[in-house]
């Protein structure tokens, strides 16, 4: 056996002991141990090490041997039209398993299941939270779903959520101490839901975790922005910063270098004055949301109060967002 190749290539490891297969079914002991001695020979014992252990090696027996004994069964099966033909049905099984398996992962929305006499099974929510578009339009591997404990069903794109909670956990996503929420409701998702999606988080690459580091638009800025200030009960929409007119944005900075207990250094004038001649329409969104976040990124003197401020003013242009403000912000700007 293999004593007449002139090379060791493991891409074509199964035709070296293919060519031994007669050798094997009239003295499987002999050949595997003379598999295993050649192998010894031409291979490197730390090399074998490895390739013993990706192939599920537990130190019964030697790492030649456990592949010499794995390879000739392999050489056999692919030799055997009727051991092929079993395999491969035992491999379509446990495809179909490990794919039904990661769908109830997602959850139990399911746009094509028919809904209940009392709309049970129809979600809370039409459209996504973090991309503000409709949660049919969320590729299945993207869409996760739970029922909260009043028997609410809610639907969210995973990769929004996964990024949700590492800004909202310091960066350690379903690790963190608050775990996931629902940016709905602020409540923490039941334990089930909660263990799901800490093992889909596994599964995402690891760009996928992170907040957005590159804005693409005044959306994904905000996006990433206003996550931090839910954190302190600023709870807001997004399309209330990302579609903001220019002109209130200017508003918003004069206003802000007017108040004295506004730190200077925040909302500069320069500053808007190169994102507007950068992009008339589009520079201002980007400039105020980069003030937002050194505002509630980087500590400073009056922060609470300038945030407060920073809200009244947007507000006064945008009537939606004036009728939902809390009372609170504008007692805590008063007693300032």
């Amino acid at each position: 056996m293999m004593r007449n190749e002139s090379y060791w290539a493991w891409d074509d490891v199964l035709a070296y002991f293919a060519h031994a297969r007669p050798d094997y079914v009239s003295n499987k002991v002999e050949a595997c141990a003379c598999a295993a001695a050649t192998l010894e020979h031409i291979i490197p014992k730390p090399e074998l090490a490895a390739t013993a252990s990706k192939m599920g090696f537990r130190g019964e027996l030697t790492p030649a041997a456990f592949i010499a004994q794995r390879c000739f069964a392999m050489a056999m099966i692919t030799t055997s039209p009727f051991l092929k033909r079993k395999l491969v049905a035992i491999q379509r099984l446990v495809r179909t398993f490990l794919a039904n398996a990661r769908m109830r992962l997602y959850g139990p929305y399911n746009p094509d299941g028919p809904e209940g006499p009392d709309g049970s099974l129809k979600p809370m929510n039409e459209e996504d939270p973090f991309t503000l578009g409709p949660i049919a339009e969320i590729p299945a591997h993207e869409r996760f779903s739970y029922v909260c404990d009043q028997g609410k069903l809610y639907v969210l794109s995973l990769p929004d959520l996964i990024r949700y909670m590492y800004s909202n956990n310091n960066g350690n996503g379903t690790n963190g101490t608050q775990g996931a929420v629902n940016p709905y409701t602020r409540e923490p998702l039941p334990a089930e839901a909660q263990h799901r999606l800490k093992r889909l988080e596994a599964m995402l690459p690891k760009e996928t975790r992170h907040p957005i580091i590159v804005w693409r638009s005044p959306t994904d800025a905000f996006v990433d922005v206003l996550h931090s200030y839910e954190r302190l009960g600023f709870y807001t929409h997004v399309e209330w910063f990302a579609t903001i007119h220019p002109y209130h944005v200017y508003y918003v900075y004069e206003v802000m270098n007017r108040d004295r207990r506004v730190p200077s250094d925040l909302f500069l004038m320069s500053h808007l004055d190169a994102a507007i001649e950068d992009d008339p329409v589009e520079g201002p969104r980007y400039a105020l949301a980069a003030a937002m976040k050194r505002l509630i990124s980087e500590p400073c003197n009056m922060q609470f109060y300038t945030i407060c401020t920073l809200f009244l003013v947007i507000a006064e242009h945008n009537a939606e967002m004036a009728q939902s403000l809390p009372r609170w912000i504008l007692s805590a700007r008063r007693r300032r």
